[in-house]
């Protein structure tokens, strides 16, 4: 699979990329949203274009959500993966496994966190990981 990876914190982007490479995927890396909309911009044709956006969950904000329309517009089959902090790679990889069941759902090629919003309060589901990544 072609994946996008955005990630401000490097030691944790090279945690990722590792794992995802072993994992048999190609990984392109970038460590804001600004430089992820650079290389995108050579991309002509949708056999080039990543079929999944991996990015940090620091980085989701405003921007982040422009760009996800600008993807989605653009490359609708993307997977848009918002990866919180607290998952760890084996999370991620359970994930990347089976999008194709997963974008069948209707729900607009969008892997939700496993998070609920309630009122201004979050309430998380159990956690996932296994293996942890390096914090920030």
């Amino acid at each position: 699979m072609e994946i996008l990876l955005i990630e401000a914190v490097a030691g944790r982007r090279v945690a990722i990329a590792k794992h995802l490479a072993r994992a048999g995927h190609r990984v392109t890396l970038s460590d804001s949203v600004c430089e992820a909309r650079e290389v995108l911009q050579f991309i002509d044709d949708e056999t080039e274009a990543p079929q999944a956006v991996v990015i940090g969950e620091s980085l989701t904000s405003a921007d982040g959500d422009r760009f996800r329309e600008e993807l989605k517009d653009r490359f609708p089959a993307a997977l848009w993966v918002p990866l919180r902090a607290d998952l760890g790679l084996d999370w991620l990889g359970s994930w990347l496994k089976g999008p194709a069941a997963r974008s069948q759902d209707g729900a607009d090629n969008v892997i939700p966190f496993p998070i609920e919003r309630r009122g201004f309060r979050f309430e998380r589901s159990p956690p996932f990981a296994t293996r942890s990544l390096p914090q920030r």
